[in-house]
């Protein structure tokens, strides 16, 4: 192996390859690549959004509802008798 394919274990700094899995000498396993950032945001955006959602659904029907009761009401010009 060339200097390029090795590196330094985080845990132990022995040099083992770059594409290992584990470090032979102390077994510490590198993070393995992908994005957790993104699924720990898409994780807290689903939970917020199934949380909410059973209330802001029944928000935007009522409201809804309301408003069109509400603009079936015309003020009068006259004075109650």
């Amino acid at each position: 192996m060339t200097d390029g394919d090795t590196a330094p274990c985080r845990k132990c700094d022995t040099d083992i390859s770059s594409s290992a899995v584990r470090c032979p000498a102390c077994g510490y396993e590198p993070r393995t690549r992908g994005y957790p950032g993104v699924l720990l945001l898409l994780g807290i955006f689903f939970t917020i959004w199934i949380v909410t959602a059973p209330i802001g659904i029944p928000m935007i029907y009522f409201g809804l509802k309301f408003d069109k009761k509400r603009k079936g009401f015309y003020p009068t010009t006259t004075e109650p008798v």
